[in-house]
């Protein structure tokens, strides 16, 4: 969700490097762009050029804060589904995790929509819709929409002919009235390999559906997830 600094092999980026999401209207030539990554300033590739593989591992918050990492899908692009193919389905998930990468608090949620980005938003609000009713005060919040991010964080408003305004314009007003709730809310880009938690719970495709540490034992592939990135296992990420 991130944020972690540079690892030691120069190999192995930061996950804010790059989001895997670049969507029409965030596509900026050969622009480079900088983001705060905590103390550093990395300047990132150039969108315009190829992108290129590399590592990449999923960063723990720093003691206090608590990541919420969020994902959002539509059976049109989740590679196809025999049991759920013949009607329109969206899911969406969060996931919250403290400073060594424990888990505190997962959800999974289920909509009509088949529009991508609107199960996308709708996985941020569920995440800091369960980030409030457990009690949090300062999160990080993660998305693999460079659209999301930027609207969230004042850099783009919603124009009347970009693709679903109409259906995700309410969403981004609910977010920002729950984010009113919060001492600090920080969004960050993710890469979708180390958002494989939240990536899962939204494929479960279950309405309102809250996951405590306990039910762990029984979802042992979400519990190896966890695992994996609290270890600092590496991903093969694309920048």
């Amino acid at each position: 969700m991130c944020f972690l600094g540079l690892g030691k092999s120069t190999s192995i980026q930061s996950e804010q490097l790059l989001s895997e999401e670049t969507n029409k209207g965030d596509i900026m030539g050969k622009q480079a762009i900088k983001m705060e990554l905590q103390k550093d300033y990395i300047s990132l590739m150039s969108l315009g050029r190829a992108r290129q593989p590399g590592r990449c591992r999923w960063g723990k918050p720093r003691k206090g804060w608590y990541r919420v990492d969020t994902y959002g899908i539509s059976t049109r692009n989740r590679g196809g589904c025999p049991a759920i193919s013949t009607r329109s389905i969206g899911g969406c998930g969060a996931i919250i995790r403290d400073h060594e990468g424990t888990m505190i608090a997962a959800a999974s949620g289920i909509s009509d929509k088949k529009s991508f980005l609107y199960n996308e938003v709708q996985g941020v609000k569920l995440g800091l819709i369960l980030a409030k009713k457990i009690g949090l005060k300062r999160v990080k919040v993660t998305t693999v929409s460079r659209y999301i991010y930027k609207h969230l964080t004042d850099q783009r408003e919603l124009l009347e002919e970009d693709d679903d305004t109409s259906i995700v314009k309410p969403v981004f007003d609910e977010i920002r009235g729950i984010m009113l709730g919060f001492e600090s809310v920080l969004f960050r880009i993710s890469f979708r390999a180390t958002n494989r938690a939240a990536d899962y719970l939204a494929k479960l495709f279950k309405k309102n559906d809250e996951i405590k540490p306990g039910d762990l034992e029984v979802d042992k592939k979400l519990m190896k997830i966890i695992r994996s990135d609290a270890q600092g296992v590496e991903y093969d990420c694309w920048f």
